[in-house]
């Protein structure tokens, strides 16, 4: 995104309320094993032709933002502040002003050709506002560095149209001098820039060309406007000024409801992601969007022209078919004839094709992966890769590397050549995070940053990388509790619930017998047992009189046991299915033998209700079924008297 001057910047001040973030900044010094002593720095110097190269190739920027930088550099050195330009490696290229503060800045080494990035000096603001691709501002004792502990700082990254950062704009002064106001002045500076390198594009499409297209845009009958990366609306026709209701610059999300990221995959693959259209419907219900890029030299789209259309025709909607659709070939792995299992995988198969966020509630041993895997194959991204992490292996040290990959030499006993993460092994295909719950807040922030903007950095890198993946997340802990005790986001939340499926617990479903019967026959294969066994009605039994806490993967398991328990016999007996023995539930209304399975839901619905004191929503949730179907059920076992009707 570009810089905005009227946004709060990153303060990291060691007294104040932002520790956990001094905390974070401070365990990435000590990874990269910088000395807090200072002790080394002064070698780490660009001299000489390699000074005069970096500088070279910022030449364009100091050139064309030269008022902007004079101005400023002149009003900060009465202040005492130094105004610092860094390139996008955290090297000084270019040191103004100063006033009274000359001589300190000297004696900390910030001077041209200095590396200040966090690999060489720890938290500061030149080497921070790189990591964390923001505004930062660093008071203080918040520098890592023994040395640098009695300065401010306030940095700010500089884009350029393609939305890359190229440079860092740094004011630093002596502590006493703290000034929050400087902070705001770097980030209108940088704005201005920022301006001025997107202003030197236009000329490259040809001689007045921003204006001709003006000009055009006055003469389209349909509203129309130029949006430049990342989603600033900077000319609009009349027709679009009545529509929208502002002639000025605009934010794109703010009029339209989109994202740059939206127009790039109108412009890319020919149509919006499901969300974003149907904002967009919503929104202007009787027009359609049609987007002309705009081409810098090297063939990037950094603009477009965006015309809001008639709606001519609208698209068909799939009519519904008379009889139960039949479930892509990806979902074969996933047994049972359950009626509630068999609802959750068509809802799966509908939001496979779209590019909707999914989330995967479901208590653990459900099949979780196994209904991602089912939806990635029937997704149009069943060519690329699925990838999956599970948040609750690895050590939160790590999740960050992990997810997003580290640059060489990023931390003690990295690869020297650095790694990629899962995040870009999954390009173009499908992320599964798995225990998502278990990520760490400070990696739930990363995250929701790459889901927002498609964007990332490794570990130690300052580059900005970019990646389209669809999310698929699962966990087997109550969301919803965790948001409300603060222990998850509740943005990161609201923006992984997209389509939220819920696979039934193993107690709660109605083909317990047929899908053991199922399990058994894989497990006689792949152990070669010939003829397969089969379940006694006593073993039968015995499998629907235990509550399976660990659902399938627990049935599984004591099927696997039982066969080898059974010896080669071509019957499975109760004595050989490893589970406790229970007392077969009372029956208190019509039933089967007693100990059948009409029996032992009949029991477990009742204690559940009984457990949430006759609470059907409280019930609904510890048995992971729809309300609907503990009403059904109810009915069904002849124990909705004294229970409210839905």
């Amino acid at each position: 995104m570009a810089s905005d001057p009227e946004s709060a910047a990153l303060t990291l001040d060691i007294a104040g309320d932002e520790s956990e973030q001094v905390h974070r900044a401070w365990s990435r010094a000590r990874a990269m094993g910088v000395d807090a002593s200072g002790v080394g720095h002064v070698e780490s110097i660009d001299v000489g032709s390699r000074l005069a190269v970096r500088q070279s190739s910022m030449q364009h920027l100091v050139r064309s933002g030269q008022s902007v930088l004079d101005g400023l550099a002149q009003d900060l050195a009465h202040r005492h502040f130094a105004l610092l330009l860094a390139d996008c490696d955290g090297v000084v290229l270019h040191r103004m002003g100063g006033g009274e503060f000359e001589a300190t800045a000297d004696r900390v080494r910030l001077v041209e050709g200095a590396h200040w990035a966090e690999s060489v000096r720890g938290t500061n603001a030149i080497g921070t506002a790189l990591v964390e691709d923001a505004p930062v501002s660093v008071v203080g004792g918040a520098h890592f560095a023994e040395p640098n502990r009695a300065l401010v700082c306030y940095a700010s990254p500089i884009r350029d149209p393609g939305g890359q950062t190229v440079a860092v704009l740094d004011a630093t002064g002596a502590l006493p001098s703290a000034d929050a106001s400087i902070s705001v002045a770097i980030r209108s500076a940088v704005t201005a820039l920022e301006d001025r390198l997107r202003l030197e594009l236009w000329p490259q499409r040809g001689p007045n060309s921003l204006r001709v297209l003006q000009q055009t845009l006055q003469r389209c009958a349909v509203p129309a406007f130029v949006v430049e990366r990342p989603g600033t609306v900077r000319a609009s026709n009349p027709s679009a000024v009545k529509l929208l209701g502002r002639a000025g610059p605009a934010r794109l999300e703010a009029l339209l409801g989109l994202t740059w990221l939206d127009l790039e995959r109108l412009i890319q693959v020919g149509d919006l992601p499901l969300q974003a259209a149907a904002r967009l419907a919503h929104t202007f219900p009787h027009q359609q969007l049609h987007v002309e890029p705009v081409l810098d030299l090297s063939g990037d789209v950094w603009a477009a022209v965006v015309f809001l259309e008639p709606q001519a025709v609208r698209r068909r909607v799939r009519p519904a078919s008379a009889t139960t659709p039949t479930l892509p070939a990806s979902f074969a792995r996933i047994g049972g004839s359950d009626p509630g299992l068999h609802a959750v995988l068509q809802h799966a198969a509908v939001v496979a094709e779209t590019t909707l966020p999914i989330l995967i509630c479901s208590e653990t041993g459900t099949g979780k992966e196994l209904l991602a895997l089912a939806v990635h194959g029937a997704s149009g991204r069943a060519g690329e890769p699925m990838v999956s992490l599970n948040c609750g292996a690895v050590q939160p040290e790590l999740m960050a590397s992990e997810l997003f990959g580290y640059a060489p030499g990023a931390f003690t006993g990295a690869d020297p050549k650095g790694r990629e993460g899962i995040v870009a092994a999954a390009a173009g295909g499908t992320l599964f995070l798995d225990e998502l719950a278990d990520m760490p807040k400070a990696l739930q922030v990363l995250l929701l940053r790459f889901l927002e903007s498609g964007s990332y950095q490794r570990v130690g890198e300052s580059k900005l990388r970019h990646v389209n993946v669809r999310l698929i997340c699962a966990t087997c802990r109550d969301l919803d509790a965790l948001v409300e005790s603060g222990e998850f986001r509740r943005d990161l939340y609201f923006r992984i619930k997209g389509a939220c499926l819920r696979l039934p617990p193993l107690r709660a479903r109605d083909d317990l017998a047929a899908l053991a019967d199922e399990l058994l026959g894989e497990l006689a294969e792949a152990e070669m047992l010939e003829p397969r066994p089969r379940l006694s009605v006593q073993a039968q039994a015995r499998l629907q009189s235990h509550d399976w806490p660990g659902n399938t993967r627990e049935l599984k398991m004591v099927l696997h046991h039982a066969l080898a328990l059974a010896q080669g016999r071509p019957e499975i007996d109760a004595d050989d299915i490893p589970l406790p023995r229970s007392s077969p539930p009372t029956a208190v209304g019509p039933s089967s033998e007693p100990g059948s399975m009409h029996d032992h839901k009949r029991a477990a619905l009742a204690q559940a209700l009984h457990d949430a004191n006759g609470n059907v929503s409280a019930a609904a949730r510890v048995l992971g079924v729809a309300r609907s179907t503990i009403y059904r059920q109810l009915q069904r076992y002849g124990l909705l008297d004294g229970v409210d009707s839905p």
